[in-house]
């Protein structure tokens, strides 16, 4: 049988050594931010976070979001990078009767240590128990014409485009992008960089002249064949929308072509 004095030291070496590991936890900070902060219908919300310092390898972010009354309406796991402490989580928002108007909260935790942030959402589906709908001036008042270079192949170097013009008299108006990304066939989504949303977005954006936006970028050189959709959606203040969809086609085979 082993002395007491013993079993004592062997408690406090195996303490001690603990120390460092509680020390770093407690240390942490989780930072978490949401774009587009006040979303209205079905939207692609983007949910962004860090972890300082960044914690190393094997560490994932327990993301969820919480409606007014408390409920879950997502979660998800996310992967930290070791090195730059980023996490993110992307989906679309509504779609159930969870998503009532209100302001939704974010929380993400990381090794026992959570970061939040809030956002206001604003229904507009009668399965969410709206009973109002936006004027339907108010949604087309803006045409979003989106186009993109097709077909394209992998670790290509390509293009999309955005006209935006007046469905009142066809004429250009300068317009604020909320979003503009591009799904893949195998259900990712990829948020073009604008002069509003400049972190965890991919291309290079340029305003031409009034109404006339273009982005360049560099596809994945992993990217697979098959369609991909684009969706831009725009305002002009409070009460001028638009929504546009366009298109390119991933194709491997045209990369061994001669030029």
């Amino acid at each position: 049988m082993k002395a007491l004095p013993t079993i004592a030291l062997g408690m406090l070496t195996a303490f001690l050594a603990l120390l460092p590991l509680v020390s770093i936890t407690a240390a942490a900070t989780v930072s978490v931010s949401v774009s587009p902060t006040n979303p209205i219908g079905a939207v692609a919300l983007s949910i962004t976070g860090t972890v300082s310092p960044a914690p190393g390898a094997g560490v994932n972010a327990f993301i969820q979001v919480f409606n007014s009354a408390g409920k879950t309406v997502a979660s998800s796991v996310a992967a930290v990078d070791p090195t730059a402490g980023t996490f993110s989580y992307g989906f679309t928002t509504g779609g159930t009767s969870l998503w009532t108007t209100g302001t939704y909260s974010v929380s993400a935790n990381v090794a026992g240590t959570t970061g939040s942030t809030t956002f206001t959402y604003t229904c507009t589906e009668t399965v969410c128990g709206s009973t109002t709908t936006t004027p339907a001036a108010a949604i087309s008042s803006i045409n979003v014409q989106v186009t993109a270079e097709t077909p394209v192949w992998p670790g290509q170097s390509t293009w999309v485009s955005v006209l935006t013009s007046s469905a009142t008299n066809g004429s250009l108006v300068e317009a604020t992008f909320q979003t503009i990304h591009y799904h893949t066939p195998a259900g990712g989504l990829v948020t073009l960089c604008t002069n509003t949303v400049t972190t965890n977005c991919t291309g290079t954006f340029a305003r031409i002249h009034i109404g006339f936006y273009s982005w360049t970028f560099t596809l994945p050189s992993s990217s697979i064949d098959g369609g991909y959709f684009i969706h831009a959606w725009v305002n002009n203040g409070n009460n001028q929308q638009g929504q546009g969809l366009g298109a390119f086609t991933v194709n491997s085979g045209i990369a061994q072509q001669p030029t």
